[in-house]
């Protein structure tokens, strides 16, 4: 797959408006000057030909500024190559390799090298090396200005040295132009390697501070509801032992042991949801066999869960243990219910050099790219209206992720989802 041009601090390609107002700037430029160096000193630049070639640079830009969307790296690169092409002629018309502005196909390299992937940017490299070269092969035109204006540079005496000379400058141009894409582009990976960390650290500290709203949120209402839960709670004790001093048989009975039981239930969930925030609070690291954390998160799921733990798998880790558990139990829900029963959802445990590994894969109906992008966002979710609030998958990774973990998704269309967690030691 061919990669695209870099992109800018802003996440924007790089400049594509820049490059077509230089191609503009180029052609007015070298329209003026051979204009000028026809009529004003002398040079013989054959009118016609040059017409024929700024016409035909003018129309690919015009074409050019037509896209609406920035090119790819193959076209762009062509953009180059014949603006280097074209100057290249102009150059042959205008003394050859005596010219004395045959460096400014240079700036098209220093451009390449922060546009272009290297690839790209050292093919245009090449192409501006050769098309230099090709001033000493092909027959010389008439240009005694141009002559005049460089011969001062060539020494009085030795084996041609003009010839010596310019085959010096184009060794010289060589040697330049390897300097610029090396140095420039490393320059360039540099940027967009900082541009790209930090987006990321930006979308953690989104993230966190998502996080922090929805544990504060569950705070609220762990306390807001434990007061009528507990009320509820005493009243239903209460007229359990009444029903069962009286002896009252049957139903009467039974509903207020459930209402017991759901209370206890109402309380526990309370109490865990700051863990399912995905905070562990109180909860203290612990060396946990990988075996333990699959099975505390697989509990309860059912039968179609087939979980494998490779020989690769670390005998143990430290983490924290529920939290980590809960994370996982929230992809592997989400396995079960994208994939339709009794298709087997697969959860393979091995070693990764961060730490632990666990993969999650399912034979769902899979994910197109927009909803694969927005999966792990806060409250988003393609389920029907009251079968889930989307946070599995954003809790999940948020858990990994502050431990120095990370959680990676795949998914086609037609083709299922797998999930990748990958549990980082805590320290």
């Amino acid at each position: 797959m061919v990669s695209g041009p870099r992109r800018g601090r802003s996440g924007d390609p790089i400049p594509w408006r820049g490059l077509l107002l230089l191609r503009t700037a180029v052609i007015v430029g070298v329209g003026l000057g051979s204009g000028a160096a026809r009529f004003a000193y002398g040079e013989s630049v054959p009118l016609g030909w040059l017409l024929g070639l700024v016409g035909v640079w003018a129309a690919s830009q015009v074409l050019a500024s037509r896209s609406t969307t920035t090119p790819g790296a193959p076209a762009l690169s062509g953009l180059m190559a014949l603006d280097i092409a074209a100057m290249a002629l102009v150059f042959h018309w205008t003394g050859g390799p005596m010219n004395p502005f045959t460096f400014l196909t240079l700036i098209y390299l220093a451009l390449a090298a922060v546009v272009l992937p290297p690839a790209w940017a050292w093919s245009v490299g090449l192409w501006a090396a050769a098309a230099f070269g090709l001033l000493f092969l092909l027959p010389p035109t008439e240009g005694a200005a141009m002559t005049h204006a460089h011969a001062h540079h060539a020494p009085p005496q030795g084996p041609d040295p003009m010839a010596m000379h310019l085959r010096g400058m184009w060794v010289g141009y060589v040697m330049a132009g390897a300097a610029i894409l090396g140095f420039v582009g490393h320059i360039a990976r540099a940027l967009s390697e900082r541009d790209h960390e930090l987006a990321q650290a930006r979308e953690t500290a989104e993230r966190s501070a998502r996080l922090a709203s929805l544990a504060t949120l569950a705070a609220g209402a762990a306390h807001e509801l434990g007061t009528p839960l507990g009320t509820i709670a005493i009243a239903a004790r209460e007229l359990e032992r009444t029903l069962e001093r009286q002896d009252v048989p049957g139903r009467p009975l039974d509903d207020a042991r459930l209402i017991v039981e759901e209370v206890a239930r109402c309380r526990s969930v309370l109490g865990r949801l700051r863990t399912d925030a995905g905070d562990p609070g109180g909860e203290a690291p612990a060396d946990t066999p990988p075996a333990d954390l699959v099975a505390a998160a697989v509990e309860h799921l059912g039968d179609r869960v087939q979980v494998e733990i490779a020989p690769s798998a670390p005998p143990q880790i430290t983490l924290f243990p529920h939290t980590s558990a809960d994370a996982l139990r929230d992809v592997v829900r989400n396995a079960l219910e994208a994939a339709p029963a009794p298709a087997p959802v697969r959860v393979l445990v091995e070693g990764d050099p961060v730490g632990l590994r666990i993969v999650v894969q399912d034979e769902g109906p899979g994910m197109d790219p927009e909803t694969l992008a927005r999966a792990t966002e806060p409250f988003f979710t393609t389920r029907p209206a009251g079968q889930g609030m989307g946070l599995g998958l954003f809790l999940a990774r948020t858990v990994v992720e502050r431990t120095g973990g990370h959680l990676h998704l795949d998914s086609q269309p037609g083709h299922g989802t797998t999930v990748t967690l990958t549990f980082a030691p805590v320290t």
